[in-house]
């Protein structure tokens, strides 16, 4: 006779990711953020409400958030561009592996749809924005918004 174990299956430990956040050290575990507040109590909470709260207070509004990130001309050295951050982020909602980071961040703090880099580019050649452009130019636009769309390349 064979006999199967009673016990309940152990799930595998996982180790903690730690992010700097000012002085503040996340711990990242599943869908959860971990810190120690100033009266040194422990505080977990969901990682896309942490990372809504913090980056609503930076920004206010979706119009600031984009603003400052196009302008930058460089991504932001913050917690939530940290790519363990974001990896947790993409984790937590099951964000596809063509969805830029700006949409993984505007989607989880402000709402927005994300959109994949196919319909980035599709709503591009649609805009009409590349026509102000020399045809060489527009040529050369076609072939980087083409190689955006292809999940194999990346940008």
């Amino acid at each position: 006779m064979i006999r199967t174990s009673l016990r309940p299956e152990l799930k595998p430990y996982k180790i903690p990711v730690v992010v700097d956040f000012g002085t503040l050290k996340l711990r990242i575990l599943d869908e959860k953020v971990q810190y120690l507040n100033e009266q040194g109590e422990l505080v977990s909470e969901d990682i896309d409400l942490f990372s809504k709260r913090e980056m609503q207070k930076e920004f206010g509004s979706y119009e600031q958030f984009q603003q400052q990130w196009t302008t930058s001309g460089e991504i932001f050295s913050k917690f939530y561009t940290d790519p363990k951050w974001l990896a947790a982020l993409r984790q937590t909602r099951q964000f596809s592996h063509d969805v830029e980071d700006f949409d993984v961040l505007s989607h989880i703090s402000f709402g927005k749809k994300p959109l994949t880099k196919t319909e980035r580019a599709e709503k591009v050649k649609q805009s009409g924005y590349v026509e102000q452009y020399s045809p060489e130019n527009q040529q050369v636009l076609g072939l980087l918004l083409n190689d955006m769309s292809n999940p194999a390349i990346k940008i």
